[in-house]
């Protein structure tokens, strides 16, 4: 509560998000929070109750902050958001968790950051389950942090080349895009 009123909004959201990320904390818990701590000329709990009610029944937060840049892009270009964190199996079984997906169009979107994906047996696992995916029908692209923060017209580029439509076509091309 005390942090909603002292700094960035944005922040409130990435330390909210990480809680729940976490388990540390449930959205019906914060919500009983917000009511039981809230009164009058209380810093935050406009903010609070707000993004709160942008987290709604089944809620995934992002688990990093790539995973949260990703999402204010693919907010900024106009597109809908992708599926959190999905399951993705093929015949065989479970082929992994992908980071998002537009199921419709079956693009799984993974986004690589050097901590969990440049070891040697990291690399080859995700091949391997890119392998398993591909076969079962799925498309999968990879991300960088350098991409999405350096590059977010290149990203945003090969979503739309690769099927998800944006909610106004138009608006793509005039929105500035941040990642």
């Amino acid at each position: 509560m005390d942090l909603a009123g002292t700094v960035p909004p944005a922040q409130t959201e990435r330390a909210i998000d990480n809680c729940l990320s976490a388990g540390l904390v449930s959205p019906a818990a914060l919500e009983a929070a917000v009511l039981e701590l809230a009164r009058p000329g209380r810093h935050g709990i406009a903010l609070l109750r707000r993004l709160l009610d942008e987290r709604g029944p089944g809620y995934v937060a992002p688990t990093s902050e790539l995973e949260a840049r990703f999402l204010r892009l693919v907010r900024a270009a106009g597109l809908p958001e992708p599926v959190r964190q999905p399951n993705v199996g093929d015949a065989d079984g479970w082929a992994g968790r992908a980071d998002y997906a537009y199921r419709p169009i079956r693009l799984l979107i993974e986004l690589d950051s050097r901590r969990h994906h440049m070891s040697k047996l990291d690399f080859e696992a995700d091949r391997d389950r890119d392998n398993r995916r591909v076969a079962a029908g799925w498309r999968p692209v990879r991300f960088t942090f350098d991409q999405i923060t350096r590059h977010p017209a290149d990203v945003i580029d090969v979503l739309l080349r690769s099927g998800v439509v944006p909610h106004r076509p138009g608006d793509v091309k005039r929105r500035k895009l941040v990642g």
